[in-house]
């Protein structure tokens, strides 16, 4: 069920139907599956090395930023609004004009997610995101360790 809503993006309600469940059965199973992966698959390392990525780089990409490694992008998510007025001034993002959260994604050229951040509150910039998130440190490990 969770597999087929993620790569799929099945409606809860569709996947109802199918398994002859609720809708509120669905939220609690996708939910309980992807908390429990990202407990499993989190310690990973999915930082491709550099000879990986130039191998897999389409090659129009290639010619003009051959060097790149990886792609950030911060992405926002919009959430309810909290009931505490603190969390909520935090959460609130002037850019997007109401409560959200915010998390930076790493992707190698070719499309392969190779890093995933901690997500902030809305009203926290994305240069903030990337000062207080590991992928310097991981760049400059891995570099170090592969020599790249």
């Amino acid at each position: 069920m969770t597999l087929m809503k993620l790569r799929q993006v099945k409606d809860d309600a569709e996947l109802a139907i199918l398994f002859i469940v609720t809708t509120r059965t669905v939220r609690r199973v996708v939910q309980t599956w992807v908390n429990f992966m990202w407990y499993q698959l989190k310690e990973l390392q999915m930082w491709p090395t550099q000879t990986v990525v130039r191998h897999h780089m389409p090659e129009r990409f290639g010619k003009q930023f051959g060097s790149t490694r990886v792609i950030l992008d911060a992405t926002e998510f919009s959430i309810n609004k909290p009931s505490h007025i603190a969390f909520e001034s935090s959460a609130f993002s002037t850019y997007k004009n109401k409560n959200t959260v915010k998390t930076l994604i790493g992707c190698t050229p070719h499309g392969a997610v190779s890093f995933v951040s901690d997500t902030y509150c809305g009203s926290t910039t994305d240069r903030q995101i990337i000062e207080r998130s590991v992928l310097c440190s991981v760049m400059v490990t891995v570099s170090w360790q592969t020599g790249e």
